[in-house]
């Protein structure tokens, strides 16, 4: 059997473990999470983690969007946020993705692990070779999916044919 050419690697933690207090501080620096910078970079995918944090932040209980950031070159790669708000979660835990070629899984993974493991609070790390259920998340392939979804591409909002 051969591998599939893509693999998601997904997880839940703390939104706010994002951003550790050593990365930013409140003297109007930008608040850079390390891991995400370093993802991007290595995927070359536009992230404003500056725009997260604010919209996180304005999110009332029971609401929340799921947010897609797609790479240029390949809008089959993508980093996933979901934030939804849990009424009753009293640790703000958001689901984190990836999807990536499964050719470069292990280096990404590696930056995954450090985020995964400096959090306080996490869900177990699931990686997906066959349902790819964050690629039919964004393809719009979920039935009764009532939730907002926004697909983003260097920073503008884009429509992902």
């Amino acid at each position: 059997m051969n591998i599939p050419e893509y693999v998601e690697m997904v997880f839940s933690m703390p939104f706010y473990e994002f951003y550790f207090p050593d990365t930013w501080n409140d003297h109007n620096l930008p608040k850079n999470p390390l891991e995400l910078v370093e993802l991007c970079q290595m995927l070359d995918i536009y992230l404003d983690t500056e725009f997260l944090y604010q919209h996180y932040d304005v999110t009332a209980p029971k609401e929340g969007d799921i947010y897609f950031f797609y790479q240029n070159n390949n809008q089959e790669i993508v980093i996933y946020f979901d934030l939804h708000k849990d009424e009753f979660d009293q640790m703000a835990m958001v689901k984190f993705g990836v999807r990536v070629k499964s050719a470069i899984k292990n280096d990404v993974k590696e930056i995954l692990d450090r985020l995964y493991f400096k959090s306080t609070t996490r869900s177990s790390f699931k990686e997906d070779y066959f349902n790819q259920s964050l690629f039919r998340i964004a393809s719009g392939n979920i039935p009764n999916q009532t939730r907002v979804i926004k697909k983003y591409m260097h920073g503008r909002r884009c429509v992902i044919k």
